[in-house]
Formats: C-alpha cells, structure tokens, sequence
C-alpha cells in the first residue's frame, strides 16, 4: 500500500493540473507499491527525510509542500517541503474524525449516538465554508455526521461531532493537539476542528502522513473515507440528501482507498490519499519477462492514466497476450508440472505469483498465506512430519458442540444481525454511561461479535463471556515478533454445568421420532410437531427436553436454507415455546390441588356413571370418555390410572 499525502498552501500559486475536483487528470504522477494483505499500518517506521527527496516518476514541482511515503520500502520515496507548516483546510477533518472513531471504538459513543445540535455547534461558520446547513436542536446520529464531514466536508457536523465527543468545541480542540503530540506529529496545532483558516492553525506534509496512517487503521474509518457516493436519510420532518465524494481519486483510480480532500482561499489545495497497486505489480512482472510492451508499464506507473490491462498486453507486433497464453507461459516460469489439469494449475500459479510478490516486500515475513481452514486430523499429521518446508499450522479458538442431541437446549452463537440487536446487548452499559456512573466492568459489544442466539448459549451469554485482554506485540524491522506483553489479562468465560443427562436425552430424542414419524406414515399428508419433558419428580430437575423436528448444531449453516423453509419449523424448541391442548395430563393437577385443600382424600371415592349429571341441561352434562360405560366407585389412585373424567 502507498500513501500520497500532500500540502499545497499559500493560494497565491497558481499551477497546470492542480488536484482538483473538477480535473479528470493532475500532475500526481506516481509510481504505486505492491498492496499486501495485512494489517500493518501503511507507510509504518517512515524514515524521516532532512531535505527534498526527488524522483524520476513523481512531479509536485508546482506545490508548497509534497510527499509520496510507501509502506512496502518503509522509506521516503518522495519529498519537498515535508516539514514546512502550511494551513491544512479540510485535512483537519481528518483528525476529528479519528477522534470520534476512536470514541465509538472505547465504547463511549456508538455509530447510532444520536447527537443533538446545538446553536454554538453552527454559528461562526464563515458563509464561504462548505456545511450540511444543521439546524440547532435537530438530532442526527454520529454515523450520519461523520460521512457528512467525510465526503462532503460539512463543516458543521465537525462542531457537532466535537461536542459530541468532549462536550465543547474548545476542549475537543486540546483533545485534538493531545493525539497529534501522540502520533508524533511535531510540526502539527489545531485551533478549530474543520480547518478554518488561522495562523496557529498548522501543519506538514509528514504529519499528515502520519495522521492518515493511525485514521485508516480504524476499519470505521477507512470504510467510510473510501465510500464513493452515499445516500443518508435523517431530520424532522426526515428528509433524504445525496453525498458525493469530493476525492475524485477513487473514481479515476481502482485502487484508492481516500483519504480526504481540502480547500480554503487562504491555504489552497491539499490533498491526502492512500492507494493499493496490485495491478502495477503484475504489469510489472509481465514487462520483466518480456510478455508485454513498454507501453504497458508506462501507463502502469501513471493510475490515473492507466488502461485497461488487456488492452495493452502484447507480444510482439499486433499479437494480443491472451488468458489461455498467459497460463502456459507463467506455468513454465514457475515451473508447475505438465501434468498438472488447467484448472489445478490455474490455482498453484496463484498461490506461487502471490508469494513471490510478498517475498519481494520488506515485510514479506509478516504476511503469511491462509492455505485452508478447520484442517482434519489426518492433513495436520501429514503436514507435520517435515516434508512441507514454510507450512505452519495454527489455531484459534472457535465454538465447538460434541453431540447432536439437545440442539434447541444448549442454542448456538452468532453475529449481531442488526444494531438494534447489539444495543438490546449493551442495554446495562448505555444506561450506566448515560446515568454517569462507571461502566468498567461491564459487558461491551461491539457488532462484529460473537453472542449467543439462543438457547442456553443465549441465557447464559454474559456469565459465559468471557473478557477480552490487550496485548502489546514488538516486531523488528523485519517483522519478527520479539516480545509479547499483556497490558490487560484476558479472562474465560465461566462455565454452565445443565442437568440434562445427554444419554437419556439421546433415548428421549429417539423415541419421539420415532413415534411420530409412524403416524406420519400413516397418514400421508399429516405434518406433526412433537415435544417430550421428562422432570425429575425428587428435586424437579430437568432430566430431558426433546423436540420433534430438529437440527444438528454442527451443520447448522449448511442445514439452514433448507430446514428454514420446511413448514415444521424444526428451529422451534417446542418443548419449551410450542403451546398445545394439555389433554388427560391436567388431570394430576386437579387431584393435588384437591388433595392439598382437602376437597378429598386418598381414600374417598367418587361414583363414575359415565355422565357427569351436576348440570341439568343435558346439553351441558359433559361425558366420560368410557361412555356409555362407567367406572363405577373411583379413589383417586384408580380415577389417574383409568383418566377417569366423571372423577375430576
């Protein structure tokens, strides 16, 4: 990944190609690195450059200040005026912004805080500055701000964003020099949050640089200074408004990914940009090997001139570089076997060609390739017995059920599938934070968890959770790790001990399908749901719950699209949900409570003539289900053995 960040400051310079809105082109001719999958910072370990670095493929001779920083050489690649404080227009938002993810990431504000606006946060906005025109005690959510601020440099939402963060403009503003003295960024002081011109208001090419790097660590970030166009819905009376990114760079360029554009009068253009280039890299190797022309590179090197790739891979002459032709001639530069199907080579020249870009990287040791997951027993012991040189086999922690049986009981673990869902979740930790009181402690989540859905795993998710540790992890300049250090324990969750006995649970399971799947053979169209409870009748512990039909936890996903649609609903516990007529089962409880009040006793009889004659309209004289036989003399052990109805 590259970073190109840049200043141009003064506004008395006028120059061709300026970055600008409106231009299709600029004079940002640069020379991309290879992008590699992980998650270090780009432009990590920056070497600091004394003087002017000059390049043969980068020309910002026209700005006051300017810088091209790659992460793969962790190296200038280009400067001029690094250090030289110019006034940085909306690139401040770019530090707000940090501070307001970094809120949401510690839990003290979350995507939907809904921030009301307030008439400090508005006022003292010059008219010739950009703003999302917020009207004072309108209420808009802290999501819905940021990508205001983000993509269209609402200078307004800054305000209320700071507000929302610190309580007032001033004390956001300290905030904001306090994470700049973090982040190192010496040449750096903020006086205001948006970028309002003013002569304590600085900074430099390298500090922003630096600021780019911290803000695209947080994903929240990164996924919203990359968004094209976005539509947001919000207000009273709601009404819908269009947000265009002002960074053209990620229309004219596949493969950048922000970060934000500024201007003012006073300060004039600047410009903070990150881009990955895996595409320059392959056009690389192709004009390495002789398999394209120099056009081919040429316009590699220049992304916002770029064509498309395979409009320009050519042999020799008027010969297109086709796919097919491609594949034979990458197969006998990595050596893949003759032998090999088109479709398995296809996948090896993958694997090869990814690995070799990554041993060209400087920090190639850090990345390492995933080749498979959930590995069998029989692979790990083969890929454990040395004949594989580089392969390492790790492991992590995942949720794992040793039986099929008591599916509905012991319920699964899952993400959040809405906000709504996570905040039912963190319902004790808002209510603390908005009392004052300290959440430490306290259960947070955030929506990439993992939290029980149901079940046991559901009931008992925050005495099974357990709480996440911090670990500070030291790596040499050739990503080695040297130390690992936990600022912060992690503490296991705790453990649920259930009084099912899963073998007798296994026999309840058996038997009701059994039974049921015999009716329904018997009648054909019949659709039944069934449920069994057995209780221990000594303490009222739940020996089994079964339901009929069910699942397997194992294969749950892959069951899902089809159990989820069979009308018997087997993802319904029945045993504890299903509501059905209780039948002759009632009766045991209209004889305990009989002979718990003394309306009877164990050894009374009552006459059952087979009709129940207390009424004296027959209609409403109710039947035993003998009739038109009787029992005759009924105690009350013999009325529960014959379901005696005339009885009870």
């Amino acid at each position: 990944m590259t970073a190109v960040c840049c200043l141009t400051g003064c506004g008395s310079l006028s120059y061709d190609m300026a970055y600008h809105v409106d231009y299709d082109v600029s004079s940002f001719n640069v020379v991309t690195r290879q992008e590699t999958r992980t998650a270090l910072p780009f432009a990590a370990n920056l070497c600091v450059a004394a003087g002017n670095v000059p390049s043969d493929t980068v020309d910002m001779s026209h700005a006051e200040a300017a810088g091209l920083f790659g992460l793969d050489e962790r190296q200038v690649l280009y400067a001029q005026n690094i250090h030289e404080r110019l006034h940085p227009a909306s690139l401040t938002k770019v530090m707000t912004a940090l501070l307001v993810v970094e809120a949401i990431s510690y839990g003290q504000l979350s995507p939907d805080t809904v921030a009301t606006v307030s008439s400090s946060a508005v006022q003292g906005i010059p008219s010739e500055y950009v703003t999302g025109a917020f009207k004072a005690g309108e209420e808009i959510s802290i999501e819905n701000l940021l990508y205001c601020m983000l993509l269209e440099s609402d200078c307004d939402a800054s305000n209320i964003l700071a507000e929302a963060v610190d309580g007032t403009v001033p004390d956001f503003v300290a905030h904001m020099n306090r994470k700049a003295g973090e982040l190192d960024c010496q040449g750096t002081h903020f006086t205001n949050t948006y970028g309002l011109h003013d002569e304590n208001h600085y900074s430099t090419a390298y500090d922003m640089a630096l600021l780019g790097r911290a803000a695209l660590q947080n994903p929240v970030f990164a996924e919203m200074a990359g968004q094209k166009r976005l539509a947001l819905t919000y207000g009273n009376p709601p009404y819908r408004r269009s947000l265009l990114n002002h960074n053209r760079l990620l229309s004219l360029y596949p493969d950048a990914i922000g970060i934000k554009t500024g201007f003012t009068d006073t300060a004039g253009y600047a410009f903070a940009g990150a881009t990955g280039a895996q595409r320059a890299w392959f056009s690389h190797y192709l004009a390495d090997r002789k398999w394209s022309n120099t056009e081919l590179t040429a316009a590699s090197s220049s992304p916002l001139m770029s064509q498309t790739l395979l409009d320009k891979l050519k042999l020799t002459g008027s010969t297109v570089l086709t796919a097919p032709h491609l594949l034979e001639l990458m197969r006998a530069d990595f050596g893949v076997p003759t032998d090999f199907s088109r479709q398995e080579a296809r996948l090896v020249l993958g694997v090869l060609y990814e690995l070799r870009l990554r041993k060209l990287t400087a920090n190639a040791v850090t990345v390492p390739y995933v080749f498979a997951e959930d590995l069998s027993v029989e692979l790990i012991s083969i890929l454990n017995d040395g004949a594989f040189e580089g392969v390492v086999i790790g492991s992590k922690a995942v949720r794992q059920y040793n039986t099929d049986y008591a599916a509905h009981i012991l319920g699964r673990v899952g993400k959040f599938e809405s906000r709504e869902e996570r905040d039912s979740f963190n319902a004790e930790w808002n209510a603390a934070r908005e009392a004052g009181e300290d959440t430490t402690g306290l259960p947070y989540y955030r929506l990439d968890d993992q939290v029980g859905k149901d079940g046991v795993e559901l009931a008992f998710e925050q005495y099974l959770r357990g709480r996440d540790g911090t670990r500070l992890i030291t790596t040499n300049q050739e990503g080695k790790i040297t130390s690992e250090i936990y600022s912060i324990q992690p503490e296991p969750g705790g453990t649920v001990a259930l009084t099912l006995d899963i073998d007798f649970q296994a026999q309840v399971e058996a038997i009701l399908t059994q039974a049921v799947e015999a009716m329904n053979a018997e009648d054909e169209d019949a659709l039944r749901g069934a449920a069994a409870a057995v209780v221990s009748v000594k303490d009222s512990e739940v020996l089994a719950l079964a339901t009929y039909p069910t699942f397997s936890q194992r294969t749950y996903g892959e069951d899902y699209p089809v159990l989820s649609q069979n009308p018997a609903s087997p993802y319904t516990n029945r045993a504890i949900s299903g509501a059905y007529a209780p039948g002759s089962t009632f009766k045991p409880l209209t004889a305990v409570a009989a002979l718990s009040s003394g309306a009877i006793s164990v050894r009374e009889k009552v006459e059952c003539t087979g009709k129940y004659r207390f009424y004296d309209d027959p209609a409403s004289q109710p039947n035993c289900w003998l009739w038109p036989g009787r029992h005759g003399g009924e105690n009350i052990t013999n009325a529960i053995k014959d379901s005696c109805n005339i009885f009870f």
